[in-house]
């Protein structure tokens, strides 16, 4: 082989080399492509408007877009600026602190006749409202104060007692009674369970006089009372106080009745008529008993906001709830009445408010409830 053909025989080895390395990349790279599998195509996802689940759904033809999954997003806190409050912060309540106060205003109304039978003794509880001695309680309390002289003189005895337990300190006799309450109720004084809402559920007492050997002091401890309509809010701290004797018998509620008080909290709040504040309940407390109607409900301000009046009948006092109406109810009430309202009727002419009552109203009030006694006699 001469040198020509030598050169041109490597050339052609060569050439055969690099077609042969070409061929191989490209099928390489063919079986890698078909190994891809292509991306799915991404349909958007709209959410559906939320309705509510009363309204029908109508089929149709066209196809539900499925709602997203919730996702879980990072929550980001971030310094918030101070600002005003856009409710007034309902103010806690230093029971310690008003505690004494509310109880030294509270008293025990008990009523005795000479004879017994329908009037075995009759209790509930009061709050003095003015240092002279008016007392804020139940009218279907206030009403035996009409019975006094029923049968015979001094046929039914009503005592002041204070203290715990609960001591006869004295004399009072009725101020006022809603009218109202007394034409809509005058048959419940012969029920042994009567019922009602509490609607005009109020009378007012003047202490005139002292049992035995006390005397009447100079002026009585007592509370100022709140009748603004905002005083009422849900879930505020309220002070219960009474005289309550649902678990005693007769001689332990002349011996051994004690004052009882506790922390609540406004649960529900009602009206009579319309945009009216007129009953609250609270729920819960060991005071819903017999015996507490005319006890009092205090604000954290040590102010009377609510004079207790029902309850709901339960096993235990934890299940019940226990209804006030509001001072603004007795308010509104007393001057649709007599056209004032109470700090007005307690003004400067106190005793002559109680002579015109006794000689003008009291006397058919009484005749009332003396035709509905007969009727069992």
């Amino acid at each position: 082989m001469n040198l020509i053909d030598f050169f041109n025989s490597m050339l052609a080895a060569f050439l055969g080399l690099i077609i042969s390395v070409f061929s191989a990349t490209t099928a390489l790279s063919v079986n890698l492509t078909e190994n891809i599998s292509p991306f799915a195509s991404i349909t958007p996802i709209t959410n559906e408007k939320l309705v509510s689940t009363t309204t029908q759904a109508t089929t149709t033809g066209k196809k539900k877009s499925i709602p997203l999954p919730p996702v879980s997003q990072p929550v980001v806190t971030v310094p918030a600026l101070p600002v005003e409050p856009l409710v007034e912060a309902i103010k806690p309540i230093n029971f310690n602190e008003l505690n004494e106060k509310v109880r030294a205003s509270i008293v025990n109304i008990i009523c005795t006749s000479k004879t017994g039978g329908l009037f075995k003794p009759i209790s509930g509880s009061g709050v003095l409202i003015d240092k002279r001695g008016v007392i804020l309680t139940s009218a279907h309390i206030g009403q035996y104060l009409l019975l006094k002289n029923y049968m015979t003189p001094d046929f039914l005895t009503c005592t002041i007692r204070t203290g715990s337990p609960a001591y006869p300190r004295y004399i009072a006799d009725l101020l006022y009674i809603s009218p109202r309450w007394m034409n809509e109720h005058a048959s419940d004084i012969t029920a042994q369970e009567p019922l009602g809402t509490g609607q005009y559920d109020y009378a007012l007492l003047l202490i005139t006089g002292a049992v035995g050997d006390n005397s009447l002091p100079a002026s009585f401890t007592s509370l100022s009372f709140n009748s603004t309509e905002n005083g009422y809010k849900k879930g505020e701290p309220v002070i219960l106080a009474s005289y309550p004797a649902g678990f005693l018998g007769g001689i332990n509620i002349q011996q051994n009745l004690y004052i009882t008080s506790s922390v609540g909290t406004i649960d529900k709040v009602f009206t009579f008529k319309e945009n009216t504040f007129d009953l609250f309940s609270i729920s819960g407390s060991v005071v819903a008993q017999k015996g507490a109607s005319g006890g009092a409900i205090v604000n954290s301000d040590g102010r009377l906001i609510g004079l207790i009046a029902t309850a709901t009948d339960a096993n235990t006092t934890s299940e019940r709830s226990l209804q006030a109406i509001t001072i603004t109810h007795i308010e509104n009430s007393l001057n649709e009445e007599v056209g004032m309202n109470l700090e007005s009727f307690m003004g400067n002419n106190l005793k002559e408010r109680f002579r015109s009552f006794q000689e003008t109203l009291a006397p058919a009030l009484t005749e009332v409830l003396v035709k509905e006694l007969n009727k069992i006699n």
